[in-house]
């Protein structure tokens, strides 16, 4: 077993030897395609075949003002570097109707972006072919994924703008499917039939643009957890365009075990994740003001942390998300919670007096009691992937969006990569708790 696919060949049935041999194409030059070849990279697919018709853009143009992370702009060095192992061969043709007889061998084939040719183009490869072919679309607070194709869900995003956030959920969902296509796992719902639509952003996204990134720069968020979902928010709030202060917590260092997920740490093994991870996010988005420190988060830390005005809870323990709710009852601090499992997450958000807090909807207190001594990530290799961690993520920088715009998201995000329709979802909201009137500061 491969130390770097440690936690995905945990799981039962999981096959690293078929995607390890896969050749996966992806037509699209903008950030969906990025980030499905970033993803499909880090999963290990054994060939990447980027179809981009020569408009690839090169990262710095991709990421305005990113400064120079790994000794070449192209897509190709960098995919490289995250995973040496997979081989990427930039095609500088589209995808389009005349190149469908002429395409490389694939196993798979992602059609990601606005792109109304190339869409039309994946239905009819998947007409003619035996292998999966998927597509998905993103603008503003919409997005749609599914089997490759035009109509009416489709056709209104073409020609739009790619929408980041939205697109890194899209995304995760589409190297999904693919993988399913692939290698399906028992207990998996399939594939899906038809396009999905998802409305994913805050209400009316244009008109709040302009006072979200004004109340941004007031706030500054304390992150724990400088894993798998804290290097995919910390990347989505990257894309988001805010800027906005970011101190990330984290006393772990890297593992080869996380190279499957933690995109950023590529070179990194043996080096402390929060400074890391601070440093790369930083190289890509100078928007950002980002701070890490190699801290474990204990009972001593509340001052510190409480400072700060958003709390983001991204650990892989149950002891410290329960001190993270107490302190942000105690200081009357927001707290944005994410956690994910193999193939599913959640997103919720606590702020006292408005919503229920963390005990009061997954009872975080009885599950810190009964968690063993904590060990790191690196440690007790759980089976993860990467794409649950991708979507939970931009999910998080959603309601986070949503805060900042003055409403305040009352139920809980849900993604269950094992559905066979409804992968995302939102549960109903819990009735506000008074649990912060306890030990008023």
């Amino acid at each position: 077993m491969s130390v770097r696919y440690a936690r995905q060949e945990a799981l039962s049935g999981w096959d690293q030897e078929r995607l390890s041999g896969a050749t996966l194409g992806i037509a699209g030059s903008g950030i969906m395609a990025f980030l499905c070849a970033w993803m499909a990279a880090a999963m290990g697919f054994g060939r990447l075949v980027l179809l981009h018709g020569g408009a690839a853009q090169r990262l710095d143009q991709l990421f305005s003002g990113a400064v120079d992370p790994v000794g070449g702009w192209s897509w190709e060095s960098f995919f490289g570097r995250v995973n040496p192992r997979v081989k990427v061969y930039a095609c500088p043709l589209r995808l389009h109707s005349r190149l469908v007889g002429r395409l490389p061998d694939l196993d798979g084939l992602i059609v990601a972006g606005n792109d109304t040719e190339a869409l039309m183009a994946g239905e009819e490869v998947a007409r003619k072919s035996a292998f999966p072919v998927v597509g998905g679309v993103a603008a503003g607070p919409l997005g749609a994924w599914g089997p490759a194709r035009v109509n009416r869900l489709t056709a209104p995003f073409c020609g739009s703008p790619e929408s980041p956030l939205v697109g890194q959920i899209i995304s995760g969902l589409l190297v999904e499917e693919i993988r399913k296509g692939l290698l399906p796992l028992f207990g998996e719902g399939g594939s899906a039939e038809e396009v999905g639509l998802l409305r994913l952003g805050p209400r009316k996204e244009q008109e709040k643009e302009r006072s979200v990134a004004l109340l941004a720069r007031r706030h500054s968020i304390a992150m724990v957890g400088a894993g798998a979902l804290g290097t995919w928010f910390g990347w989505a709030l990257g894309l988001s365009g805010l800027a906005i202060r970011l101190n990330i917590y984290d006393d772990d260092r890297v593992d080869e075990t996380n190279l499957n997920r933690q995109v950023l740490f590529y070179d990194a093994v043996d080096q402390p994740k929060a400074p890391t991870l601070a440093a790369r996010l930083q190289a890509f988005f100078p928007r950002l003001a980002l701070t890490g420190y190699g801290l474990r988060v204990e009972e001593d830390c509340e001052d510190s942390l409480a400072s700060k005005s958003i709390l983001a809870a991204c650990p892989d323990s149950f002891s410290v998300r329960a001190l993270l709710n107490g302190w942000a009852q105690r200081h009357r601090r927001a707290l944005l919670s994410g956690g994910t499992s193999a193939f599913g997450g959640t997103c919720a958000v606590y702020e006292p007096g408005k919503t229920a807090c963390l005990s009061c909807r997954f009872d975080i207190d009885r599950l810190a009691e009964r968690e063993q001594q904590p060990e790191s990530c690196g440690r007790v290799p759980e089976a993860s992937v990467v794409t649950s961690n991708a979507i939970t993520g931009a999910l998080m920088v959603l309601a986070l969006l949503e805060m900042l715009g003055g409403h305040v998201p009352m139920g809980v995000w849900e993604y269950d990569g094992s559905a066979q329709e409804r992968r995302i979802d939102h549960r109903s909201p819990r009735p506000a708790c008074g649990c912060h009137r306890r030990g008023m500061v």
